[in-house]
Protein backbone atom coordinates (compact mmCIF):
# COMPACT_ATOMS: atom_id res chain seq x y z
CA UNK A 1 0.00 0.00 0.00
CA UNK A 2 2.65 2.27 0.50
CA UNK A 3 4.41 2.49 -2.98
CA UNK A 4 0.89 2.53 -4.48
CA UNK A 5 1.96 5.55 -6.13
CA UNK A 6 5.66 5.17 -5.43
CA UNK A 7 7.33 8.10 -5.24
CA UNK A 8 5.13 10.15 -7.91
CA UNK A 9 2.41 11.40 -5.25
CA UNK A 10 4.91 12.84 -3.16
CA UNK A 11 6.83 14.34 -6.14
CA UNK A 12 3.55 16.13 -7.55
CA UNK A 13 2.60 17.01 -4.08
CA UNK A 14 6.14 18.29 -3.22
CA UNK A 15 6.30 20.54 -6.41
CA UNK A 16 3.15 21.63 -5.69
CA UNK A 17 4.17 23.29 -2.11
CA UNK A 18 7.37 25.01 -4.14
CA UNK A 19 4.67 26.47 -6.98
CA UNK A 20 2.74 28.09 -3.94
CA UNK A 21 6.25 29.11 -2.54
CA UNK A 22 7.02 30.97 -6.26
CA UNK A 23 4.01 32.39 -6.18
CA UNK A 24 4.13 34.39 -2.84
CA UNK A 25 7.55 35.35 -3.96
CA UNK A 26 6.50 36.94 -7.35
CA UNK A 27 3.91 38.28 -5.95
CA UNK A 28 6.50 40.07 -3.01
CA UNK A 29 8.12 41.03 -6.16
CA UNK A 30 5.73 42.97 -7.68
CA UNK A 31 4.12 44.36 -4.51
CA UNK A 32 7.96 46.06 -4.55
CA UNK A 33 8.33 46.84 -7.62
CA UNK A 34 8.73 50.65 -6.43
CA UNK A 35 10.40 50.57 -3.18
CA UNK A 36 13.64 51.91 -3.88
CA UNK A 37 16.43 49.46 -3.65
CA UNK A 38 14.25 46.33 -3.08
CA UNK A 39 16.22 43.50 -4.60
CA UNK A 40 13.65 40.67 -7.06
CA UNK A 41 14.12 37.51 -5.23
CA UNK A 42 13.90 33.92 -7.07
CA UNK A 43 13.61 30.51 -6.18
CA UNK A 44 14.64 27.71 -7.70
CA UNK A 45 13.76 23.71 -7.12
CA UNK A 46 13.35 21.81 -10.04
CA UNK A 47 17.05 21.04 -10.31
CA UNK A 48 16.72 19.58 -6.56
CA UNK A 49 13.84 17.95 -6.86
CA UNK A 50 15.02 16.53 -10.40
CA UNK A 51 18.10 14.74 -8.11
CA UNK A 52 15.86 13.48 -5.51
CA UNK A 53 14.07 11.83 -8.14
CA UNK A 54 17.34 10.14 -9.33
CA UNK A 55 18.27 8.99 -6.07
CA UNK A 56 17.27 6.03 -4.57
CA UNK A 57 14.72 5.66 -1.56
CA UNK A 58 16.16 6.31 2.61
CA UNK A 59 14.66 5.21 5.23
CA UNK A 60 11.44 5.84 6.83
CA UNK A 61 9.99 8.44 8.95
CA UNK A 62 7.85 8.17 11.81
CA UNK A 63 3.96 8.48 11.05
CA UNK A 64 1.22 9.09 13.58
CA UNK A 65 -1.04 6.79 12.86
CA UNK A 66 0.45 3.21 11.07
CA UNK A 67 -2.96 3.67 8.52
CA UNK A 68 -0.85 6.72 6.89
CA UNK A 69 1.07 6.44 3.62
CA UNK A 70 5.01 6.74 4.86
CA UNK A 71 7.18 9.58 2.89
CA UNK A 72 9.83 9.09 1.48
CA UNK A 73 12.55 11.68 3.71
CA UNK A 74 14.33 11.85 0.49
CA UNK A 75 11.15 14.20 -1.26
CA UNK A 76 10.85 16.04 2.49
CA UNK A 77 14.47 17.11 2.29
CA UNK A 78 14.34 18.68 -1.18
CA UNK A 79 14.60 22.50 -0.37
CA UNK A 80 14.48 25.14 -2.92
CA UNK A 81 17.35 27.58 -3.55
CA UNK A 82 16.50 31.04 -3.01
CA UNK A 83 18.32 33.53 -5.44
CA UNK A 84 18.31 37.39 -4.79
CA UNK A 85 18.90 39.64 -8.10
CA UNK A 86 21.58 41.77 -7.39
CA UNK A 87 21.74 43.62 -10.74
CA UNK A 88 19.53 46.85 -11.07
CA UNK A 89 17.09 47.63 -13.10
CA UNK A 90 15.70 50.58 -12.15
CA UNK A 91 17.82 54.17 -11.06
CA UNK A 92 16.76 53.54 -7.49
CA UNK A 93 18.30 50.52 -7.00
CA UNK A 94 14.87 48.33 -7.63
CA UNK A 95 16.26 44.99 -9.49
CA UNK A 96 12.01 44.08 -10.04
CA UNK A 97 11.35 43.75 -13.94
CA UNK A 98 7.55 44.02 -13.90
CA UNK A 99 7.28 42.01 -17.58
CA UNK A 100 10.05 39.12 -16.30
CA UNK A 101 8.00 38.73 -13.43
CA UNK A 102 4.13 38.83 -14.83
CA UNK A 103 5.61 36.10 -17.40
CA UNK A 104 7.23 34.13 -14.81
CA UNK A 105 4.54 34.30 -12.49
CA UNK A 106 2.24 32.77 -15.84
CA UNK A 107 4.59 29.98 -16.01
CA UNK A 108 4.36 28.98 -12.85
CA UNK A 109 0.49 29.12 -13.15
CA UNK A 110 0.78 26.08 -16.01
CA UNK A 111 3.52 24.04 -13.87
CA UNK A 112 0.53 24.74 -10.88
CA UNK A 113 -1.98 23.85 -13.04
CA UNK A 114 -0.55 20.68 -14.49
CA UNK A 115 0.97 19.45 -11.63
CA UNK A 116 -2.74 19.49 -10.11
CA UNK A 117 -4.28 17.93 -13.14
CA UNK A 118 -1.56 15.44 -12.92
CA UNK A 119 -2.53 14.54 -9.35
CA UNK A 120 -6.12 14.46 -9.87
CA UNK A 121 -5.90 11.50 -12.70
CA UNK A 122 -4.06 9.98 -10.31
CA UNK A 123 -6.62 9.79 -7.46
CA UNK A 124 -9.66 9.12 -10.30
CA UNK A 125 -7.63 6.19 -11.03
CA UNK A 126 -7.83 5.27 -7.17
CA UNK A 127 -11.39 5.96 -7.42
CA UNK A 128 -12.30 4.11 -10.21
CA UNK A 129 -10.44 1.08 -8.85
CA UNK A 130 -11.59 1.17 -5.67
CA UNK A 131 -15.17 1.44 -7.17
CA UNK A 132 -14.91 -1.16 -9.80
CA UNK A 133 -13.13 -3.82 -7.17
CA UNK A 134 -16.58 -3.13 -5.02
CA UNK A 135 -18.68 -4.47 -7.83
Amino acid sequence: MADLFGKELQVLARSLDFCVQRNNLIAANLANADTPGYKAVRIDFEEALQQMVEQQGGKEIRRTDPKHFPLDPAVMQVKPEIYIREESVKRDGNSVDMDEEIAKMSINQIRYNAGAEVLNKLFKGLEYAIQEGGQ
